[in-house]
């Protein structure tokens, strides 16, 4: 594996994720079982 050229530096807006919005989509959004995409 190589080193990200932007190691050490601090994460830029783009990198960043809403938390408040992933929390509220985790209780909300349900898989379809016979969905292959929604597999683990």
């Amino acid at each position: 594996m190589t080193d990200s050229k932007r190691a050490g530096e601090p994460a830029q807006q783009s990198d960043l994720i809403n938390v408040a919005q992933l929390t509220a989509q985790y209780y909300v959004l349900k898989p379809e079982a016979g969905n292959a995409e929604h597999a683990v």
